[in-house]
């Protein structure tokens, strides 16, 4: 099971980085610039970036990933990744709108979309890639 998890864990983390970086270069800083202008860094600093992008896949693993594997089922994996992402995200909208004044509803909206819709992608993906692994694995 720990190898099933670790595997699932990279192959989470790299589906995640390799939907998430395309989008937000073509959208989604596009779309937050236009929105906070000046008040978004020129280039994001990589420390924070890098620590959420190692740990979110984490909890992916863990809260659907994980039980996706006990169960036998991709809806699983698929639904506790879409609600994982759509609590994250609602919760990181919903503060930000509450105490910054250029912060919108369109941002909200928009950004919780797309994080439900990327981790329910990436848990399926991981899950995909986990199960590969057993169907290889002798005995």
């Amino acid at each position: 099971m720990i190898q099933r998890l670790v595997v699932a864990y990279f192959v989470t983390l790299l589906a995640f980085i390799l939907i998430d970086v395309p989008y937000l270069m073509a959208f989604g800083v596009p779309m937050f610039r236009a929105v906070l202008g000046d008040v978004l860094l020129q280039d994001a600093r990589l420390l924070p970036a890098a620590l959420f992008y190692l740990l979110f896949p984490a909890g992916i693993v863990h809260f659907a990933i994980r039980p996706a594997l006990a169960d036998g089922s991709l809806a699983t994996a698929a639904g506790n990744g879409a609600a994982f992402g759509f609590f994250a995200y609602i919760t990181y909208e919903l503060t930000n709108h509450a105490t910054m004044r250029l912060w919108s509803w369109g941002l909200v909206i928009t950004d919780t979309a797309w994080g439900t819709v990327l981790t329910g992608a990436s848990a399926v993906i991981g899950l995909l890639a986990a199960r590969r692994l057993s169907a290889r694995a002798p005995g």
